[in-house]
């Protein structure tokens, strides 16, 4: 998909529901981790295969579906998730690649530029 750029007041718009989508991917981050260790410690209990165990792994499967489905939404804003904790996530702005791009973070109350880094090259900052 060709990546879409935004005006200022666009992203400003545009952050209610990456915020929605951020907490969204934290959230089944975490779970996820919940049900690696879980099914860890089971299996060190020599419980790894029971059905315990298979609805946990099933329920995992669901939520990186839903991570999928998500990360794909990012990708039709024209948008790209460069970081997951704290959810971090690319805007492209208006003026072309060479364009400065916007990032923020779940948290954040407004983007910030990504200094002077082209909207083809942006990176995750440090």
């Amino acid at each position: 998909m060709r990546p879409r750029a935004y005006e200022w007041n666009e992203a400003l718009a545009l952050l209610p529901l990456l915020e929605s989508i951020a907490r969204e991917v934290r959230e089944r981050d975490e779970l996820l981790r919940r049900i690696a260790g879980d099914l860890r410690r089971m299996e060190k209990r020599g419980r790894g295969r029971g059905a315990e165990a298979r609805l946990l792994t099933a329920e995992a499967a669901d939520h990186r579906t839903a991570l999928r489905q998500i990360r794909t939404e990012i990708e039709r804003l024209g948008c790209e998730e460069i970081g997951v904790r704290p959810p971090t996530i690319r805007i492209p702005a208006s003026g072309g690649p060479e364009a400065e791009t916007w990032v923020w973070r779940l948290g954040d109350l407004l983007p910030r530029r990504f200094g002077g880094v082209p909207n083809s090259d942006a990176q995750v900052p440090s």
